[in-house]
């Protein structure tokens, strides 16, 4: 597991979960409610909020592909791919981050989403879809929908995680925390479906985006 996945667990991020599974998924199998216990799942202290058990994020996490393969009569795995071969072409093309993609996200807290609407991405995803620009738009607005209302429960779940992940990523990196926040965006709640061609996945684009060492993006967030 890399540190990226480690530190999910261990600080409780559920914003940090579907990451954890895309960093992890081909190298080990997925984990399950019923063979591994939740890290998460003991009981809070009083008062505090209590924090999703690993199946019921495994829920959240799928329900958007599930859903959008059946709306829109596609197949779940190409879905999964197209998302994943997307956020890599939005990394490539989107600058340091994310400034020269440009699109709207109606509700873009707790992570906006916004420049997944960009009409490059738009034209890119229809391609890996197989479908219609308008048709690709359609879907891309559907996930988003559906994503916001993952990272919606989740920032519910342990309020504050994603600014303190985003701020953990720039103070370690020394990097601007809107060019953190962009990585953050782009490795947070996303498909852990068929694997990438991209050596690492997502994570190995963002840390070789970044030039540094996988060692120091580990360092960076282990703080």
């Amino acid at each position: 597991m890399t540190r990226f996945g480690t530190l999910c667990v261990a600080a409780g991020l559920a914003l940090a979960v579907a990451a954890c599974s895309q960093s992890t998924s081909t190298t080990q199998p997925s984990a399950t409610a019923s063979t591994t216990p939740s890290a998460t799942s003991e009981e809070a202290p009083s008062g505090a909020p209590s924090l999703p058990s690993d199946a019921e994020r495994q829920r959240r996490h799928d329900k958007p592909y599930i859903e959008a393969a059946e709306k829109f009569t596609v197949d779940l795995d190409t879905v999964r791919v197209a998302v994943t071969a997307t956020r890599l072409e939005m990394l490539r093309i989107g600058g340091t981050a994310g400034e020269k993609l440009h699109g709207t996200d109606e509700h873009p807290k707790p992570l906006d989403q916004g420049t997944h609407l960009d009409p490059a991405i738009i034209a890119y995803f229809a391609g890996r879809l197989g479908v219609p620009v308008d048709k690709a738009s359609d879907v891309m607005e559907f996930l988003i929908d559906e994503w916001n209302e993952y990272d919606e429960l989740s920032e519910a779940s342990a309020p504050g995680s994603a600014d303190r992940l985003i701020s953990h990523l720039a103070t370690g990196l020394s990097i601007t925390k809107a060019r953190a926040a962009w990585y953050v965006m782009l490795l947070i709640g996303r498909p852990s479906g068929p694997p990438s061609d991209t050596p690492g996945g997502i994570e190995g684009a963002i840390v070789a985006a970044l030039g540094v060492s996988q060692a120091q993006f580990d360092a960076a967030l282990a703080k």
